[in-house]
């Protein structure tokens, strides 16, 4: 797992507006794949689960820590990128 890549490509997505934060909003705008962490309440988990499994998205579990780490934000508990070519080459950097 190379958090360094995850979190640059991360700060790619922000600035060109493809990332999105919070449960409601991942909801709203069907990102290509989901990233949640360990902390996410039990209900949120299901809703984001169930998205992911409805539409064919990619869904990442990873701990409180690695959330914290890639996004530099305590507060970010679930996010979502919505540009393809940038979701993929962070999930192959998890694997």
């Amino acid at each position: 797992m190379n958090l360094t890549k995850v979190k640059s490509y991360f700060g790619f997505a922000v600035k060109s507006g493809s990332a999105v934060f919070g449960t409601d909003n991942i909801l709203q705008k069907k990102p290509k794949a989901v990233f949640i962490g360990d902390d996410l309440s039990e209900n949120a988990q299901k809703k984001l689960a169930h998205l992911c499994e409805q539409y064919e998205l990619c869904l990442v579990k990873l701990n409180k820590d690695d959330i914290k780490n890639i996004t530099s934000s305590e507060d970010v508990k679930a996010f979502g990128i919505k540009d393809k070519n940038l979701a993929d080459a962070m999930i192959s950097c998890l694997d």
